[in-house]
Protein backbone atom coordinates (compact mmCIF):
# COMPACT_ATOMS: atom_id res chain seq x y z
CA UNK A 1 0.00 0.00 0.00
CA UNK A 2 1.52 3.41 -1.19
CA UNK A 3 1.73 6.53 1.11
CA UNK A 4 -1.49 8.13 -0.77
CA UNK A 5 -3.59 5.09 0.25
CA UNK A 6 -2.33 5.28 4.19
CA UNK A 7 -3.15 9.31 3.78
CA UNK A 8 -6.33 7.95 2.53
CA UNK A 9 -7.72 5.26 5.17
CA UNK A 10 -6.14 7.65 8.07
CA UNK A 11 -8.48 10.26 7.07
CA UNK A 12 -11.78 8.30 6.97
CA UNK A 13 -10.57 6.52 9.93
CA UNK A 14 -10.28 10.18 11.42
CA UNK A 15 -13.66 11.07 9.97
CA UNK A 16 -15.43 8.24 11.15
CA UNK A 17 -14.24 8.86 15.13
CA UNK A 18 -15.02 12.41 14.71
CA UNK A 19 -18.28 11.48 13.92
CA UNK A 20 -18.79 8.78 16.48
CA UNK A 21 -17.70 11.15 19.02
CA UNK A 22 -20.32 14.06 18.41
CA UNK A 23 -23.64 12.35 20.51
CA UNK A 24 -27.57 13.28 19.45
CA UNK A 25 -29.59 13.92 21.70
CA UNK A 26 -33.24 14.00 20.66
CA UNK A 27 -34.97 16.11 23.26
CA UNK A 28 -38.48 17.86 23.20
CA UNK A 29 -39.34 21.14 24.52
CA UNK A 30 -40.69 20.09 28.10
CA UNK A 31 -37.62 17.61 28.20
CA UNK A 32 -35.51 20.31 27.62
CA UNK A 33 -37.00 22.91 30.18
CA UNK A 34 -36.51 19.51 32.59
CA UNK A 35 -32.97 19.53 32.15
CA UNK A 36 -32.09 23.32 31.40
CA UNK A 37 -33.81 23.84 34.98
CA UNK A 38 -31.81 20.86 36.42
CA UNK A 39 -28.49 22.00 34.98
CA UNK A 40 -29.00 25.89 35.52
CA UNK A 41 -26.03 27.65 36.51
CA UNK A 42 -28.02 30.36 37.36
CA UNK A 43 -30.24 28.89 39.46
CA UNK A 44 -27.90 27.05 40.99
CA UNK A 45 -26.90 30.66 42.30
CA UNK A 46 -30.30 31.18 43.13
CA UNK A 47 -30.27 28.67 45.28
CA UNK A 48 -27.35 29.41 47.15
CA UNK A 49 -28.65 32.82 48.19
CA UNK A 50 -32.19 31.29 49.26
CA UNK A 51 -29.93 28.68 51.22
CA UNK A 52 -28.07 32.16 53.02
CA UNK A 53 -31.43 33.60 53.73
CA UNK A 54 -32.78 30.62 55.56
CA UNK A 55 -29.21 30.59 57.77
CA UNK A 56 -29.92 33.80 58.67
CA UNK A 57 -33.93 33.05 59.34
CA UNK A 58 -32.19 30.02 61.55
CA UNK A 59 -29.88 32.68 63.11
CA UNK A 60 -33.31 34.78 64.06
CA UNK A 61 -34.97 32.14 65.57
CA UNK A 62 -31.91 30.79 67.57
CA UNK A 63 -31.73 34.19 69.64
CA UNK A 64 -34.87 33.56 70.93
CA UNK A 65 -34.31 30.36 73.01
CA UNK A 66 -32.30 30.24 76.29
CA UNK A 67 -29.04 30.34 76.22
CA UNK A 68 -27.37 27.38 78.03
CA UNK A 69 -23.32 27.06 78.35
CA UNK A 70 -20.97 25.43 80.31
CA UNK A 71 -17.62 27.28 81.44
CA UNK A 72 -14.41 25.64 83.29
CA UNK A 73 -11.80 28.15 85.20
CA UNK A 74 -8.45 27.39 86.87
CA UNK A 75 -6.51 30.05 88.01
CA UNK A 76 -3.08 30.26 89.93
CA UNK A 77 -2.58 33.13 92.29
CA UNK A 78 0.64 33.64 93.87
CA UNK A 79 1.55 32.87 97.26
CA UNK A 80 0.43 34.61 100.53
CA UNK A 81 0.94 34.37 104.32
CA UNK A 82 -2.22 32.77 105.87
CA UNK A 83 -3.73 34.67 108.29
CA UNK A 84 -3.89 33.33 111.46
CA UNK A 85 -4.72 34.31 114.90
CA UNK A 86 -5.42 32.21 118.33
CA UNK A 87 -8.94 32.80 119.95
CA UNK A 88 -8.08 32.92 123.52
CA UNK A 89 -8.45 31.46 126.37
CA UNK A 90 -7.50 28.36 125.08
CA UNK A 91 -4.69 30.15 122.20
CA UNK A 92 -5.20 27.71 119.66
CA UNK A 93 -4.32 28.69 116.34
CA UNK A 94 -7.02 29.52 113.74
CA UNK A 95 -6.72 30.00 110.32
CA UNK A 96 -9.20 32.68 108.51
CA UNK A 97 -7.17 32.99 105.61
CA UNK A 98 -5.12 30.24 104.42
CA UNK A 99 -2.46 30.05 101.44
CA UNK A 100 -4.54 28.37 98.37
CA UNK A 101 -3.26 29.62 95.14
CA UNK A 102 -4.74 27.68 93.07
CA UNK A 103 -8.04 27.85 92.10
CA UNK A 104 -10.96 25.60 90.27
CA UNK A 105 -14.72 26.71 88.60
CA UNK A 106 -16.86 24.76 86.96
CA UNK A 107 -19.99 26.46 85.98
CA UNK A 108 -23.60 25.57 84.07
CA UNK A 109 -25.08 28.92 83.29
CA UNK A 110 -29.07 29.56 82.08
CA UNK A 111 -30.35 32.90 80.69
CA UNK A 112 -33.15 33.96 78.43
CA UNK A 113 -34.35 37.18 77.88
CA UNK A 114 -37.94 37.71 79.05
CA UNK A 115 -38.67 40.83 77.72
CA UNK A 116 -37.20 42.88 74.70
CA UNK A 117 -39.76 45.24 73.96
CA UNK A 118 -40.99 42.24 71.24
CA UNK A 119 -37.76 43.63 69.45
CA UNK A 120 -36.68 40.03 68.70
CA UNK A 121 -39.77 38.49 67.34
CA UNK A 122 -40.35 41.38 64.41
CA UNK A 123 -36.65 40.67 63.97
CA UNK A 124 -37.46 36.81 63.74
CA UNK A 125 -40.20 37.74 61.19
CA UNK A 126 -38.84 40.43 59.21
CA UNK A 127 -36.19 37.88 58.22
CA UNK A 128 -38.89 34.80 57.54
CA UNK A 129 -40.00 38.03 54.84
CA UNK A 130 -36.76 37.98 53.25
CA UNK A 131 -36.46 34.61 52.87
CA UNK A 132 -39.46 34.39 51.41
CA UNK A 133 -38.54 37.16 49.33
CA UNK A 134 -35.35 35.16 47.81
CA UNK A 135 -37.49 32.32 47.62
CA UNK A 136 -39.43 34.26 45.19
CA UNK A 137 -36.88 36.26 43.24
CA UNK A 138 -35.53 32.51 42.72
CA UNK A 139 -38.77 31.80 40.88
CA UNK A 140 -38.45 34.80 38.82
CA UNK A 141 -34.95 33.53 38.05
CA UNK A 142 -36.21 30.17 37.02
CA UNK A 143 -38.65 32.21 34.69
CA UNK A 144 -36.04 33.52 33.11
CA UNK A 145 -34.53 30.17 32.30
CA UNK A 146 -37.37 28.64 31.29
CA UNK A 147 -37.72 31.50 28.89
CA UNK A 148 -34.05 31.01 27.63
CA UNK A 149 -34.50 27.92 27.03
CA UNK A 150 -37.64 27.93 24.97
CA UNK A 151 -36.47 31.10 22.86
CA UNK A 152 -33.09 29.24 21.81
CA UNK A 153 -35.21 25.92 21.12
CA UNK A 154 -37.61 27.78 18.91
CA UNK A 155 -34.35 29.39 17.04
CA UNK A 156 -33.24 26.30 16.15
CA UNK A 157 -36.82 25.25 14.64
CA UNK A 158 -36.09 28.17 12.37
CA UNK A 159 -32.54 27.59 11.04
CA UNK A 160 -34.23 23.55 10.27
CA UNK A 161 -36.71 25.06 8.86
CA UNK A 162 -35.27 27.77 7.04
CA UNK A 163 -32.69 24.80 6.21
CA UNK A 164 -35.28 22.27 4.76
CA UNK A 165 -36.72 25.44 2.63
CA UNK A 166 -33.60 26.42 1.31
CA UNK A 167 -32.35 22.74 0.31
CA UNK A 168 -36.02 22.68 -1.85
CA UNK A 169 -35.16 25.97 -3.31
CA UNK A 170 -32.01 24.58 -4.70
CA UNK A 171 -33.20 21.27 -5.90
CA UNK A 172 -35.36 23.82 -7.85
CA UNK A 173 -33.05 26.06 -8.94
CA UNK A 174 -30.54 22.81 -10.42
CA UNK A 175 -33.56 21.39 -12.03
CA UNK A 176 -34.04 24.99 -13.73
CA UNK A 177 -30.56 24.93 -14.51
CA UNK A 178 -31.02 21.85 -16.22
CA UNK A 179 -33.93 22.63 -18.36
CA UNK A 180 -32.08 25.72 -19.36
CA UNK A 181 -29.28 24.09 -20.63
CA UNK A 182 -31.47 21.92 -22.67
CA UNK A 183 -32.92 24.79 -24.25
CA UNK A 184 -29.22 26.49 -24.54
CA UNK A 185 -28.61 23.15 -26.39
CA UNK A 186 -31.58 23.82 -28.49
CA UNK A 187 -30.86 26.89 -29.43
CA UNK A 188 -34.03 28.76 -28.14
CA UNK A 189 -31.94 30.45 -25.04
CA UNK A 190 -28.84 32.03 -25.03
CA UNK A 191 -25.71 30.95 -22.27
CA UNK A 192 -26.35 33.62 -20.50
CA UNK A 193 -29.43 32.69 -18.66
CA UNK A 194 -27.52 29.76 -17.71
CA UNK A 195 -25.08 31.26 -16.22
CA UNK A 196 -28.23 32.97 -14.00
CA UNK A 197 -29.12 29.77 -12.66
CA UNK A 198 -25.87 29.05 -11.98
CA UNK A 199 -25.51 32.47 -10.03
CA UNK A 200 -29.22 31.17 -8.38
CA UNK A 201 -27.53 28.35 -7.04
CA UNK A 202 -24.32 29.75 -6.08
CA UNK A 203 -26.09 32.54 -3.84
CA UNK A 204 -28.96 29.58 -2.53
CA UNK A 205 -25.76 27.62 -1.68
CA UNK A 206 -24.34 30.62 0.09
CA UNK A 207 -27.51 30.85 2.02
CA UNK A 208 -27.30 26.91 3.07
CA UNK A 209 -23.48 28.48 4.43
CA UNK A 210 -24.95 30.76 6.84
CA UNK A 211 -27.76 28.91 7.95
CA UNK A 212 -25.30 26.03 8.82
CA UNK A 213 -22.58 28.59 10.78
CA UNK A 214 -26.12 29.70 12.70
CA UNK A 215 -27.31 26.13 13.53
CA UNK A 216 -23.67 25.56 14.75
CA UNK A 217 -23.58 28.73 16.67
CA UNK A 218 -27.28 28.48 18.51
CA UNK A 219 -26.64 24.30 19.08
CA UNK A 220 -23.58 25.18 21.26
CA UNK A 221 -25.52 27.87 23.04
CA UNK A 222 -28.64 25.35 23.62
CA UNK A 223 -26.44 22.61 24.71
CA UNK A 224 -24.63 25.19 27.56
CA UNK A 225 -27.72 26.22 28.59
CA UNK A 226 -28.61 22.94 28.67
CA UNK A 227 -25.90 21.66 30.84
CA UNK A 228 -24.98 19.02 27.81
CA UNK A 229 -21.40 18.01 26.39
CA UNK A 230 -20.64 21.28 23.87
CA UNK A 231 -20.79 19.01 20.93
CA UNK A 232 -23.83 17.33 21.87
CA UNK A 233 -26.08 17.59 18.26
CA UNK A 234 -29.68 18.53 19.74
CA UNK A 235 -32.56 16.95 17.43
CA UNK A 236 -35.76 18.98 18.23
CA UNK A 237 -39.29 17.36 17.90
CA UNK A 238 -40.78 19.71 15.82
CA UNK A 239 -44.08 18.08 16.62
CA UNK A 240 -43.89 19.38 19.98
CA UNK A 241 -44.11 22.56 19.25
CA UNK A 242 -47.55 23.84 17.58
CA UNK A 243 -50.44 23.03 19.72
CA UNK A 244 -54.33 25.40 20.31
CA UNK A 245 -53.40 27.85 22.87
CA UNK A 246 -55.54 29.14 25.55
CA UNK A 247 -56.04 32.55 25.18
CA UNK A 248 -58.13 34.95 27.73
CA UNK A 249 -58.59 38.92 27.65
CA UNK A 250 -55.95 41.27 28.75
CA UNK A 251 -57.86 41.59 32.38
CA UNK A 252 -57.59 37.90 33.25
CA UNK A 253 -53.63 38.10 32.37
CA UNK A 254 -53.60 41.71 34.49
CA UNK A 255 -55.02 39.60 37.04
CA UNK A 256 -52.47 36.25 36.36
CA UNK A 257 -49.91 38.20 36.99
CA UNK A 258 -50.78 40.65 39.88
CA UNK A 259 -51.41 36.78 41.50
CA UNK A 260 -48.19 34.88 40.22
CA UNK A 261 -45.19 37.18 39.58
CA UNK A 262 -42.59 36.54 41.91
CA UNK A 263 -40.91 39.37 41.42
CA UNK A 264 -43.78 41.41 42.71
CA UNK A 265 -44.65 39.12 45.40
CA UNK A 266 -40.94 39.44 46.27
CA UNK A 267 -41.16 42.96 47.07
CA UNK A 268 -44.77 42.89 48.71
CA UNK A 269 -42.82 40.62 51.28
CA UNK A 270 -39.85 43.01 51.21
CA UNK A 271 -42.09 46.13 52.41
CA UNK A 272 -43.83 44.01 54.83
CA UNK A 273 -40.45 43.21 56.23
CA UNK A 274 -39.53 46.86 56.64
CA UNK A 275 -42.51 47.33 58.63
CA UNK A 276 -41.06 44.94 60.95
CA UNK A 277 -38.28 46.44 60.70
CA UNK A 278 -40.12 50.22 61.77
CA UNK A 279 -41.76 48.38 64.74
CA UNK A 280 -38.00 47.25 65.84
CA UNK A 281 -36.97 50.70 66.25
CA UNK A 282 -40.24 52.04 67.74
CA UNK A 283 -39.83 49.15 70.80
CA UNK A 284 -36.23 49.98 71.28
CA UNK A 285 -37.29 52.23 73.43
CA UNK A 286 -38.19 49.96 75.99
CA UNK A 287 -35.57 48.62 78.61
CA UNK A 288 -34.68 44.22 78.01
CA UNK A 289 -35.02 42.26 80.94
CA UNK A 290 -33.29 39.12 81.19
CA UNK A 291 -33.59 36.22 84.05
CA UNK A 292 -30.71 33.76 84.54
CA UNK A 293 -29.17 31.08 87.50
CA UNK A 294 -26.04 29.74 87.29
CA UNK A 295 -25.09 26.22 89.15
CA UNK A 296 -21.27 25.91 89.79
CA UNK A 297 -18.92 24.01 92.12
CA UNK A 298 -15.78 25.76 92.88
CA UNK A 299 -12.06 24.99 94.69
CA UNK A 300 -12.52 27.22 96.63
CA UNK A 301 -16.00 28.44 97.25
CA UNK A 302 -15.51 32.45 98.24
CA UNK A 303 -19.06 32.43 99.69
CA UNK A 304 -17.86 29.69 102.22
CA UNK A 305 -15.95 31.23 105.06
CA UNK A 306 -13.17 30.57 105.90
CA UNK A 307 -11.80 29.53 102.71
CA UNK A 308 -10.63 25.82 102.30
CA UNK A 309 -9.24 24.25 99.38
CA UNK A 310 -12.35 21.21 98.59
CA UNK A 311 -14.84 21.84 96.22
CA UNK A 312 -18.06 22.98 97.16
CA UNK A 313 -21.40 23.50 95.41
CA UNK A 314 -23.42 26.66 95.03
CA UNK A 315 -25.71 28.63 93.06
CA UNK A 316 -27.02 31.84 91.82
CA UNK A 317 -30.50 33.39 90.37
CA UNK A 318 -31.50 36.67 89.38
CA UNK A 319 -33.14 39.52 87.34
CA UNK A 320 -31.37 41.93 85.00
CA UNK A 321 -33.00 44.68 83.86
CA UNK A 322 -30.86 47.19 80.89
CA UNK A 323 -32.11 50.00 79.93
CA UNK A 324 -29.95 52.67 77.39
CA UNK A 325 -31.63 55.79 78.30
CA UNK A 326 -29.85 57.43 75.32
CA UNK A 327 -32.76 55.70 73.00
CA UNK A 328 -35.29 57.75 74.26
CA UNK A 329 -33.22 60.63 72.60
CA UNK A 330 -31.21 58.77 69.41
CA UNK A 331 -33.64 56.14 68.59
CA UNK A 332 -36.08 58.14 66.61
CA UNK A 333 -33.26 58.75 63.98
CA UNK A 334 -33.55 54.73 63.77
CA UNK A 335 -37.37 55.43 63.40
CA UNK A 336 -37.12 57.84 60.74
CA UNK A 337 -34.78 55.76 58.47
CA UNK A 338 -36.95 52.98 58.54
CA UNK A 339 -40.05 54.61 57.75
CA UNK A 340 -38.28 55.75 55.15
CA UNK A 341 -37.08 52.28 53.78
CA UNK A 342 -40.39 51.14 54.29
CA UNK A 343 -41.54 54.33 51.99
CA UNK A 344 -39.29 53.21 49.14
CA UNK A 345 -40.01 49.69 49.35
CA UNK A 346 -43.85 50.80 48.60
CA UNK A 347 -42.35 53.03 45.85
CA UNK A 348 -40.54 50.29 44.81
CA UNK A 349 -43.86 47.88 44.73
CA UNK A 350 -45.93 50.72 43.13
CA UNK A 351 -43.32 51.48 40.19
CA UNK A 352 -42.80 47.41 39.67
CA UNK A 353 -46.43 47.14 39.45
CA UNK A 354 -46.76 49.81 36.45
CA UNK A 355 -43.93 48.41 34.66
CA UNK A 356 -45.67 44.84 34.93
CA UNK A 357 -48.85 46.31 33.57
CA UNK A 358 -46.96 48.14 30.79
CA UNK A 359 -45.23 44.39 29.92
CA UNK A 360 -48.48 42.26 30.06
CA UNK A 361 -50.31 44.67 27.58
CA UNK A 362 -47.16 45.07 25.27
CA UNK A 363 -46.72 41.19 24.95
CA UNK A 364 -50.68 40.65 24.84
CA UNK A 365 -51.01 42.86 21.80
CA UNK A 366 -47.82 41.44 20.25
CA UNK A 367 -48.87 38.09 20.29
CA UNK A 368 -52.57 39.37 18.82
CA UNK A 369 -50.01 41.17 16.05
CA UNK A 370 -47.91 37.70 15.30
CA UNK A 371 -51.09 35.54 14.82
CA UNK A 372 -52.15 38.67 12.41
CA UNK A 373 -48.93 38.51 10.63
CA UNK A 374 -49.34 34.50 10.47
CA UNK A 375 -52.59 35.09 8.70
CA UNK A 376 -50.99 37.23 6.55
CA UNK A 377 -48.02 35.46 5.86
CA UNK A 378 -50.77 32.30 4.76
CA UNK A 379 -52.11 34.32 2.27
CA UNK A 380 -48.47 36.04 1.19
CA UNK A 381 -47.26 32.19 0.18
CA UNK A 382 -50.91 31.14 -1.36
CA UNK A 383 -49.81 34.63 -4.42
CA UNK A 384 -46.00 33.34 -4.02
CA UNK A 385 -47.25 30.29 -5.37
CA UNK A 386 -49.44 30.82 -7.67
CA UNK A 387 -47.58 33.40 -9.18
CA UNK A 388 -44.41 31.32 -9.59
CA UNK A 389 -46.72 28.41 -10.80
CA UNK A 390 -48.07 30.92 -13.55
CA UNK A 391 -44.47 32.24 -13.98
CA UNK A 392 -42.93 28.92 -14.61
CA UNK A 393 -45.50 28.01 -16.91
CA UNK A 394 -44.85 31.44 -19.29
CA UNK A 395 -41.10 30.94 -19.26
CA UNK A 396 -41.44 27.20 -20.38
CA UNK A 397 -43.54 28.49 -23.02
CA UNK A 398 -41.41 31.51 -23.72
CA UNK A 399 -43.63 33.64 -22.55
CA UNK A 400 -42.24 35.38 -19.65
CA UNK A 401 -38.45 36.58 -19.60
CA UNK A 402 -36.09 34.81 -17.06
CA UNK A 403 -35.78 37.47 -14.47
CA UNK A 404 -39.99 37.43 -13.87
CA UNK A 405 -39.00 33.17 -13.11
CA UNK A 406 -36.48 34.59 -10.96
CA UNK A 407 -38.02 36.82 -8.98
CA UNK A 408 -41.25 34.61 -8.65
CA UNK A 409 -38.51 31.85 -7.12
CA UNK A 410 -37.06 34.41 -4.77
CA UNK A 411 -40.25 35.90 -3.84
CA UNK A 412 -41.99 32.51 -3.11
CA UNK A 413 -38.42 31.29 -1.06
CA UNK A 414 -38.92 34.25 1.06
CA UNK A 415 -42.37 34.11 1.61
CA UNK A 416 -42.11 30.37 2.54
CA UNK A 417 -39.08 31.40 5.04
CA UNK A 418 -41.43 34.25 6.40
CA UNK A 419 -44.55 31.85 7.34
CA UNK A 420 -41.73 29.38 9.13
CA UNK A 421 -40.55 32.31 11.16
CA UNK A 422 -43.98 34.06 11.51
CA UNK A 423 -45.33 30.24 13.22
CA UNK A 424 -42.28 30.40 15.63
CA UNK A 425 -42.86 33.75 16.57
CA UNK A 426 -46.04 33.64 17.36
CA UNK A 427 -45.29 30.68 19.87
CA UNK A 428 -42.63 32.54 21.26
CA UNK A 429 -44.99 35.79 21.62
CA UNK A 430 -47.03 33.76 23.61
CA UNK A 431 -44.81 32.21 26.34
CA UNK A 432 -43.48 35.77 26.73
CA UNK A 433 -46.96 36.53 27.22
CA UNK A 434 -47.04 33.60 29.90
CA UNK A 435 -43.49 35.17 31.25
CA UNK A 436 -44.81 38.26 31.94
CA UNK A 437 -47.88 36.74 33.81
CA UNK A 438 -45.38 34.38 35.29
CA UNK A 439 -46.80 31.43 34.44
CA UNK A 440 -44.42 30.00 32.03
CA UNK A 441 -42.91 27.68 34.22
Amino acid sequence: MNNLSHRILFLVLLTGLSVKAQQTQMLSLSQAIKTGLENSKNLKLSKAKVDIANARYSEAVDATIPTVGLTGNYTRNNNITPFVFALPPSNVPVTLYPNIPNTYIGRASFSEVVFSGFRLKYAEASLKLVQQAVALDAQKDSDEVVYNIVSAYYNIYKIKKSQEIIADNLAQVKEHETETQSMEDNGTVTHNEVLRWELQQSNVELAQLDLENNMNVANYNLDLMLGLKEDTKIEIDSASLFSSKEFKSLQDYMMQAENNRGDLAALNARSKSSENLVKIAENSYYPVVTIGADYYDARPNQRIFPPADVFNVGWDAGVTLTWDITNLYSNKHKIAEAKATLNQSDAQRSILSDDIKMEVNQDYLSYIEAKKRLDVMEKAISNADENYRITDNKYKNQLALQTDLLDADNSLLQSKINLALAKADAELAYYKLLKATGRIN
